[in-house]
């Protein structure tokens, strides 16, 4: 599953987050496309970003798919 990451705050923290942990990022600088091989549904990348702390943190803005991002 793709999604798309835009970085907020501390945008070099957290894109070396993402890649140590198997995530695939391309695009510019503040705004991604975030793959990771072993994530196939919204549910598991949720739980990805999770353990990363990524889910509810106000670094990054995430966009599901659904046309309405995920600001927490």
């Amino acid at each position: 599953m793709e999604i798309q990451i835009q970085f907020l705050r501390h945008p070099n923290v957290t894109r070396q987050t993402l890649r140590a942990c198997g995530w695939l990022l391309s695009g510019e600088p503040n705004s991604v496309r975030a793959e990771h091989p072993d994530v196939d549904d919204e549910t598991s990348a949720r739980e990805a970003l999770c353990r990363l702390g990524l889910l509810t943190s106000r670094n990054v803005r995430i966009d599901f798919g659904h046309g309405r991002p995920c600001i927490f």
